[in-house]
């Protein structure tokens, strides 16, 4: 004996009521407008990242344009919640992806997108350089420059957009500036007389320590943005791929 899908029962079912002579023909309306809502239901059905792509697909060929997050509404394809649990990804994102030709060009002032009037990126990265230089006693880090940058000057990501640059140690590169090394300032000399004071040793022990610590900080920092670029970038390859 066969087994039957949900899909297959719900269309027995179907077929079943229609040739039903004893039902009042309102209870059997009901009955089989019941059942048809359920076999459009996609709640029986598996869905896997391929037969979305498939569905995706599908609908594009059979209608001529892309499917939008609207048309995941329809009869036959994954629902917008089946799509973000099996992707990993809001559906407006995943058909953005799949489908980039479809989407509608927005037309975009370039007044607007740059309302710091620099023309060429030589004068995007001598901003740059500026705040650097202004700011990089300071401990200075990407996270940081956004914070210490004068009021009205664009962040370190809007510079390396206009100069197609994609990361901060690129830009420091490019932009040929360099970080200020925490070194504590030689002490004028003192000369003691008698003994040497415990009070002095520990003040110098204290500057080392914040020394060092600031060093350290600077370091981590930078290691942790080395490791979310690495990771956006194994994501976007990923994406890719699918």
């Amino acid at each position: 004996m066969s087994i039957l899908s949900t899909a297959q029962a719900l269309q027995l079912a179907v077929s079943s009521v229609e040739q039903r002579s004893d039902l009042p023909p309102k209870t059997k309306a009901q009955a089989i407008k019941l059942l048809q809502s359920l076999e459009q239901a996609d709640w029986h059905r598996s869905w896997t990242k391929e037969s979305i792509l498939e569905a995706l697909n599908d609908y594009k060929q059979r209608t001529g344009k892309a499917p939008t997050v609207t048309s995941l509404k329809e009869h036959g394809m994954p629902k917008s919640v089946t799509v973000q649990a099996v992707f990993q990804m809001s559906p407006s994102l995943l058909l953005k992806r799949l489908f980039p030709e479809n989407q509608k060009q927005r037309h975009v002032n370039p007044t607007l997108s740059n309302p710091f009037g620099f023309e060429t990126a030589e004068d995007w990265l001598n901003c740059f350089r500026e705040q650097f230089d202004k700011h990089k006693t300071e401990g200075i880090s990407s996270r940081r420059y956004n914070a210490l940058r004068d009021p009205n000057t664009p962040t370190w990501e809007t510079i390396a957009r206009h100069c197609k640059i994609s990361t901060w140690t690129e830009l420091i590169e490019t932009a040929e500036v360099k970080y200020i090394k925490h070194q504590r300032a030689a002490a004028a000399p003192v000369r003691i007389t008698g003994c040497k004071s415990p009070y002095l040793e520990k003040l110098e022990q204290i500057n080392a320590e914040h020394d060092r610590l600031i060093q350290q900080l600077i370091e981590f920092t930078d290691e942790r943005e080395r490791k979310e670029r690495q990771w956006a970038l194994e994501h976007r390859q990923w994406i890719k791929m699918v």
